[in-house]
Parts: C-alpha cells; sequence; structure tokens
C-alpha cells in the first residue's frame, strides 16, 4: 500500500506575506508540516508540490529532495487543493509509482503531530470509508451567528432565530480544522466538490491544535500557543 503525504505550499500569499516561510519554535510551517510527515508510521513518501524554488531548498535540510514543480496554473489563489492532489497524484503514477491513499497536510496548521496524522490514516484504512479529515468543535454557537443586509440590518442566520438563550445548550457543531485530510486515490480522482463526501469520516482535534494561519492574527495566536507543552 503507497500512501502519499502531500505538502502543498505555493509561493505568494494575499493577506500574510511569505507566509507559508513563518516560523514557529524557529522552523518555518513548511518545514514543521514535512517534518511531522516525514514522521508518520504510515505515509510512505513525503512530498512538496510548490512553484517556488525558495521553499524546495527545505527540502534538501530534510533529506526530501525531488524534481517537481507545480505548474503555474495550480499556483494560484484559485486554484483547488484538489487539482494540485490530482497533478502530484498523476505526477507520481506517471512516474511508475501508484498512489492508494493521499494524506494533505497544509502548512498553515503548525501543531498537528506525526500522532494525529497516523490517528486519522489508522482510523480510514479500518474502515470502509472513502475518506477522513481532521475536525474541531465550532467555539461560538452557531445558532447566535447574525447575516447583514444592505441596509446594516441584521438577522439571524437561521429562519426561526436564536432558539438558545445559553451557550451550553446550543448543539455541539464542527468544522474542518484544516489539518490533515487524508482521500483514497480512487475517490481524489473523480471528486468535484469539497469534503464531506458521504463517506468521510471525522476525526476531532482539540481547539488549540487546530490554529490555522492565515492572517496575523492567527499567527500571533499560534505563537502564545506554542509556549505550551501539551498541544
Amino acid at each position: 500500500m503507497n500512501i502519499l503525504g502531500l505538502v502543498p505550499a505555493r509561493s505568494g500569499s494575499q493577506e500574510l506575506e511569505n507566509k507559508n516561510l513563518l516560523k514557529i519554535k524557529g522552523k518555518s510551517l513548511i518545514e514543521l508540516a514535512l517534518t511531522e510527515a516525514k514522521k508518520s508510521s504510515y505515509i510512505n513518501k513525503v512530498f512538496l508540490s510548490t512553484d517556488s524554488v525558495v521553499y524546495k531548498k527545505i527540502l534538501k535540510k530534510l533529506s526530501l529532495e525531488n524534481n517537481y514543480i507545480r505548474p503555474k496554473k495550480l499556483a494560484t489563489n484559485t486554484a483547488s487543493i484538489y487539482d494540485v492532489a490530482r497533478h502530484a497524484v498523476n505526477w507520481h503514477e506517471e512516474n511508475d509509482w501508484k498512489v492508494d491513499y493521499i494524506v494533505i497536510l497544509q502548512p498553515t496548521t503548525p501543531f498537528r503531530s506525526s500522532k494525529d496524522i497516523d490517528k486519522v490514516i489508522k482510523i480510514l484504512i479500518k474502515s470502509k470509508a472513502d475518506s477522513a479529515i481532521s475536525i474541531t468543535k465550532v467555539s461560538y454557537p452557531v445558532h447566535w451567528m447574525l447575516k447583514l443586509n444592505k441596509n446594516n440590518l441584521i438577522n439571524s442566520i437561521f429562519p426561526k432565530g436564536n432558539q438558545y438563550t445559553r451557550r451550553q445548550d446550543a448543539p455541539k457543531y464542527y468544522k474542518p480544522s484544516g489539518a490533515i485530510y487524508v482521500l483514497k486515490a480512487s475517490l481524489l480522482k473523480k471528486i468535484k466538490y469539497l469534503l464531506p463526501s458521504k463517506k468521510t469520516i471525522g476525526v476531532e482535534m482539540p481547539q488549540m491544535k487546530s490554529i490555522n494561519i492565515d492572517t496575523k492574527l492567527d499567527f500571533l495566536i499560534a505563537k502564545e500557543i506554542s509556549k505550551y507543552n501539551d498541544i
């Protein structure tokens, strides 16, 4: 069984400059993702998908060199992560390395560990599902959320309004943590929508480990969280 660990990291970032090179505890986000993927007990091959020769230099440090460069059409902010993953799988298969499962590990979730990765992979392999993703609890009750119309008037996002006055009474909801996506290659080749599919397993991760760095505020929070050893 061949399991590909894919770290997608295009150059450039609209909101946070050189986001993938930001450092947590002295290591760039790319290096953290590659290192944990390399430590996985299930991943057979760790692969960086990037359009940047600067990013590829990090591979040498970790003895993970490859001659792959992501095509420009897949290095834009509108490119689908699944198109990026499909291209990586096709490239491997054209080079005589069949992919059975692909594990997508975005650099922007720096607190995901190899144990977290292996847990999600193991659960999927032992199941009859076709994919598994890490999820985390939504910290703010969904029923309290609002929408704003063009006159700046606010309404509940639910037709009947908010039915819960206490946070602890509201139903628990989850969101993708962004840390780990594991798919059968057969699903990846035909998928045209965002996960979950009808056969996607959700594996819960703590909120502290699920911080996703997209903004400067996210990065400041991540640096604060990194001071704790029990995440």
